[in-house]
């Protein structure tokens, strides 16, 4: 039981801080938001559910997988946990 808090906590705390981030750079992915993050029992991975609004889903989609380095940057600045997930974009 434990185990699935700290799992759902985690994820809260993902969400907010991707949240945060396609905010502060809404002039590249204009109007974007985080559906839902299904996290690992391990928290190694993370299949993270953004919605985009526009016709250019899967240009949005191959923008945020190369910026995955500065995402890992600013996930560190923003929270310390001992490994963060490897993260894997869908579309909603």
């Amino acid at each position: 039981m434990e185990g699935r808090v700290k799992i759902n906590r985690l994820a809260e705390c993902l969400k907010h801080c991707l949240d945060t981030y396609l905010s502060q750079n809404s002039d590249i992915y204009g109007f974007s938001y985080i559906e839902y993050i299904d996290l690992s029992g391990d928290l190694r991975y993370a299949k993270i559910y953004i919605h985009f609004e526009g016709d250019n889903e899967k240009k949005l989609l191959k923008i945020i997988e190369a910026d995955k380095k500065e995402i890992y940057k600013f996930f560190d600045e923003y929270f310390s946990t001992k490994r963060i997930p490897e993260l894997k974009f869908r579309i909603m």
